[in-house]
């Protein structure tokens, strides 16, 4: 026998471990299902257990078909509650085949951010692309199912195959490939993608709606769940439930269904939590505060000229063909507020009869960001009736003003200009909130140039220098850092290249600025600028960082180390609005946020923006600041936003239309502008009133105590600091190691306990707490078709016939509480063959099944039952969960101390101790004999010094002496015969421990049996020639 060893103490930990590295969402957020051993690994920055994040991976728990939306607000984390789903149902064997679509620009923070960090199987992630397409069908031919396959895919890509044809031919076979794979699981970042508002659907919805319904799995992610439309919405539902197809038509005519069918979805199939969720979830305010002001651009003795640029756009607008696509009007008239140089110079091409005309033009994003000129040019020479000759007229002498005024820098770049300039020389000029760090967005690629290489003159002529040493350094320490991992070896270069022409460093005495730019034509760093600044930061830690980027950068990237957003051309899409803020106001930002709208002091743009739009928004308090900087910004409008606050939708269109419409009524046709205003603001209310209705309906209503008491009936753990202080103090109390960051205290729990033995069948834990009775260490595992789907550690304290219960995290949490304070042994050798373990056991087992049961009928099976009033086939996606007790578990013991039982003992009859002599020395008989020894002499009732002389296949002669208790004492003292006895024969006298005989069923008793050599003893002298030995069961 061994007591105490350091081995079992492990393989203690190791049992209750496994299942929690391995199951439980608050340590899955680390585990690496592809690692060698599969385990927990240190990502490169620090990740949170948020309970919102938590709670969505328990409830997938029963699922057998995991078919989601996550529409949290923007900067909720919906990529990382993704790849916690994804890497559970890998665990699980549910997934080897997984694709994800996104789109492009968002592949590469997948590929190094979200799978570096916590999914890192260079062997098994694949990127889809043209120089790989041919690899990807040949290796798929070989391996088939058998090979595990990660698939990034950018959406561009999957849409199209073999039959479509570019200008130089026909595409690779991208399409053919995709739908030829039998995926378990597809992903879809930024869902809204596949939309369904047209009545003729894209060749993206066409083709990837397929690839969603023959999922076994699917995940939609998408910020804008709905793009404003019922059909839109119901479109998106039959991507995960595609039997609700064939009732479209029936459910969006009655809002009443309606109504109903959002609610039954809600927190079932659809995931809308906002940052109010979050806050009061985790008790605290994660999300800092979001303010909103209007910079209104003073336009001085400009403002004539732009008055006149209003009534030349006017005009332009009434004179289009009101049969002309109604998206041109918004780009015509977006780009010429933007950028009037650049729009004055396209239309004189038109007007010149210079126009390139083309067959066709995209309507697209890409190409609008990349050379809206070139779209106008082409699409506006076809649908203008004729030019009038005052547009003739006026397009020489504006363009020849505005010429003049850009040279000089138009009134948005000056205000850009010195609210920077103030930030960085003299911050107290400024309002507490626009004291940061800037992202400044624009439309246009041609914009961001312009503002790059001006903002860079203004501050060279207040001067500032370039500094030429520390941009080397920060380019060198991130081609580093990224060369190392093997991210671009191939490209090194042309990365080099990029970041170099991207970015500066400009210093003055103890200033330093740091401006990058990003637009299509360098969207391939786009994904290094966080580790950018964070080169910078360890550089040059007081520095002014201002990043100025087309929507390039708006989708997906984690850019939370700045924490101002300025919309330089204010943007009319709700949905890109959200998405530039929620890039810095999300988890892990720590600052206050702000975003600032430039908005140029015309007639038309002030009234439309302050008075129309802002008020159907709702994003303005009445709460006016007055206060000019420079004579260029006037006026500030703010608001407090309260955490979750939802943005009502209106879409890009919708606005652009509306303003164009202003346009035309005030400067085309002179009606009045309050008249034209209060018109349109009555089509627009009414349009908005359907976004509200879905985003009420389709909003988290979840009761939080409740979603609460899921994640700790699953778990164990109701939130990260627990997790974290259970997993450190862990560390410390068995392995005498400390660390505050989880995932290194899991990786250090792992490695130390991964190579441990396997625990012995002859393993009790024994609690030196005072009453302690007994109890049971034990797994259980959630089945579903025979499948597991959960598992977690369970100890059972018994006292009094009541049921004490730990499960999850709690039972680490208890058991390094007894290790603290020193309460806990762990002993081997112990003989017991209670069969009534496995009963008692059970009775918990169902008692914890049944609750989880609770659960999910409460979370999940009642909304699959209302679902059938709109879907009569619907058969649900959840399972019957079964509760399955281990084969192996671990007895728990209470153990009377030395002194209670002298007294307690003395108080035994005669015929009781003869008794305890007789059961316990026949049973340790017949322990042997079921162990192949030969039983040679049995002493009951007469002095030897020994019970039992027995044979063993392996030993000659063995000298048993048994000790027997009614209670469980870990302590045997011999008499002076049987000492001497022992004394002259070490190793082959064995000394046993028969405890719990007050109970009269054998199965219960336990038997400890050890060598006399081995055994921790003290000698007791009683007189000159008497002395005893005291055995110690445990140390």
């Amino acid at each position: 026998m061994q007591i105490d060893r350091k081995d079992l103490v492990v393989s203690v930990l190791k049992f209750i471990l496994e299942p929690l590295f391995k199951y439980n969402p608050f340590f899955t957020l680390y585990y690496n299902p592809f690692s060698d051993p599969p385990g927990p690994e240190i990502p490169r920055k620090p990740y949170y257990n948020y309970l919102h994040q938590v709670a969505l991976v328990s409830e997938t728990i029963p699922r057998r078909n995991i078919r989601i939306l996550i529409g949290d607000e923007v900067g909720l984390g919906k990529t990382i509650e993704a790849l916690r789903i994804i890497k559970y149902l890998i665990t699980i064997e549910e997934a080897k085949k997984i694709l994800i679509i996104a789109p492009r620009s968002l592949i590469r923070q997948w590929l190094y951010y979200e799978f570096k960090d916590l999914l890192h199987a260079p062997r098994i992630i694949r990127r889809l692309s043209r120089k790989n397409i041919e690899s990807l069908m040949f290796e798929e031919n070989i391996w088939g199912e058998h090979r595990p396959l990660i698939l990034l895919a950018p959406m561009d890509l999957v849409k199209r195959g073999s039959i479509d044809r570019h200008k130089h031919g026909p595409f690779k076979p991208y399409y053919d490939f995709i739908s030829s794979v039998k995926w378990d699981l597809v992903v879809i970042d930024e869902a809204h993608h596949i939309g369904f508002t047209r009545s003729r659907a894209s060749l993206r919805t066409v083709r990837l709606s397929p690839i969603c319904v023959n999922a076994k799995h699917l995940i939609l992610l998408s910020a804008t769940p709905s793009r404003g439309t019922h059909r839109d919405m119901l479109g998106r539902i039959s991507l995960l439930i595609p039997e609700v197809s064939k009732y479209i038509k029936i459910i969006e005519k009655d809002p009443v269904k309606l109504k109903r069918l959002y609610e039954v979805l809600s927190d079932y199939l659809i995931y809308r939590r906002v940052k109010e969720h979050v806050n009061k979830l985790e008790n605290k305010e994660i999300f800092t505060r979001l303010t909103s002001f209007i910079a209104l651009i003073r336009l001085d003795r400009y403002r004539e000229l732009y008055e006149e640029l209003s009534r030349f756009l006017g005009l332009l607008l009434r004179s289009m063909d009101p049969k002309s696509p109604a998206l041109l009007k918004v780009i015509v008239l977006k780009r010429a507020l933007s950028s009037p140089h650049a729009f004055l110079k396209t239309f004189s091409k038109i007007v010149e009869g210079r126009a390139v005309n083309q067959t066709k033009a995209s309507y697209n994003d890409l190409s609008i960001e990349k050379d809206p000129d070139k779209l106008i040019e082409t699409e506006l020479s076809k649908v203008l009736r004729h030019i009038p000759e005052e547009l003739r007229e006026k397009t020489s002498y504006l363009l020849t003003e505005f010429e003049k005024l850009y040279e000089e820098g138009d009134p948005g770049f000056k205000a850009l200009a010195y609210l920077l300039y103030y930030v960085i020389i003299s911050p107290e000029f400024l309002p507490r909130e626009l004291r940061g760090d800037y992202i400044v967005f624009s439309e246009y690629k041609d914009t961001v140039k312009y503002l790059y290489d001006k903002i860079i003159r203004f501050f060279v002529e207040k001067g500032f220098v370039i500094d030429e040493n520390i941009r080397s350094k920060i380019i060198n320490e991130t081609l580093k850092r990224f060369r190392e991992k093997e991210f671009f070896e191939k490209t090194y270069l042309k990365y080099r290249d990029l970041l170099e022409k991207s970015l500066i460093l400009l210093s003055k005495i103890d200033k330093t600025i740091f401006i990058a730019k990003i637009s299509s034509e360098n969207q391939e760093i786009a994904y290094l600028i966080p580790d950018i600044v964070e080169v910078i930061e360890n550089i040059t830690p007081k520095v002014l960082k201002i990043l100025i980027s087309t929507d390039i950068a708006s989708e997906g990237l984690n850019l939370q180390q700045f924490n101002i957003v300025v919309n330089y051309d204010i943007s009319w899409s709700p949905i890109r609005r959200d998405q530039r803020i929620g890039r810095v106001h999300r988890l892990r930002q720590r600052r206050d946020c702000v975003m600032i709208d430039f908005i140029r002091d015309t007639m038309a743009e002030y009234v439309f923006y302050t008075k129309l739009l802002y008020k159907l928004l709702n994003i303005i308090e009445q709460s006016l600041v007055s206060r000019p900087i420079e004579g260029v910004l006037e006026l500030y409008i703010a608001r407090r936003q309260p955490g979750g606050e939802e943005h009502l939708y209106l879409s890009e269109k919708t606005v652009g239309l509306a303003l164009a419409e202003l346009y035309e009524r005030y400067y085309g046709g002179g009606e009045d502008l309050e008249t034209s205003v209060d018109m349109i603001y009555r089509e627009l209310l009414e349009k908005l009133k359907i976004y509200k209705d879905l985003v009420e309906n389709l909003t988290s209503k979840y009761d939080l105590d409740k979603l609460k008491d899921l994640v700790e009936d699953i778990t164990g753990c109701s939130s990260h600091e627990e997790f974290r202080s259970v997993i450190s103090q862990a560390l410390e109390k068995f392995f005498n190691e400390k660390t505050e960051d989880p995932a290194r205290a899991l990786r250090e729990l792992f490695e130390k306990t991964y190579s441990a033995p396997e625990l012995p069948h002859d393993v009790v834990l024994l609690v030196d707490e005072p009453g302690f009775e007994e109890g049971y260490l034990a797994i259980i595992d959630l089945m579903i078709d025979n499948k597991i789907r959960y598992s977690l550690p369970i100890a059972i304290v018994i006292q009094r016939d009541r049921f004490k219960p730990y499960w999850g995290l709690k039972v680490l949490k208890w058991l390094t509480d007894l290790k603290d304070r020193g309460k806990i042994h762990i002993i081997s050798g112990v003989q017991s063959r209670n069969v009534s373990d496995t009963d008692i056991l059970y009775k918990y087992v169902l008692r914890l099944g049944k609750r989880l049961e609770q659960d999910i009928n409460s979370w999940i099976r009642d909304k699959e039952m209302r679902l059938k009033e709109f879907i009569p086939e619907f058969i649900g996606f959840t399972g019957s969960l079964e509760v399955r007790l281990r084969d192996r578990y671990i007895r728990i013991i209470g153990a009377q101390n030395i002194e209670e039982y002298e007294i307690f003992v003395k108080s035994l009859s005669e015929d009781l101790r003869r008794w305890m002599e007789e059961v316990s020395i026949n049973y340790v008989a017949k322990i042997y004999e079921e162990k192949g020894c030969i039983v040679l002499e049995k002493n009951i009732g007469v002095y030897k010094p020994y019970d039992l002389l027995i044979r063993c296949p392996d030993h000659p002669n063995l000298y048993v002496e048994v000790k027997s208790h009614l209670k469980n004492l870990l302590v045997a003292e011999l008499t002076d015969s049987e000492t001497k006895f022992a004394e002259e024969h070490p190793h082959e006298y064995i000394v046993c421990d028969a405890m719990g005989l007050e109970n009269k069923d054998p199965n219960s008793w336990m038997i400890i049996c050890g060598l006399y050599a081995d055994l921790p003893k003290e000698l007791i002298i009683a007189t000159r020639e008497e002395k005893r030995a005291r055995i110690y069961f445990r140390s």
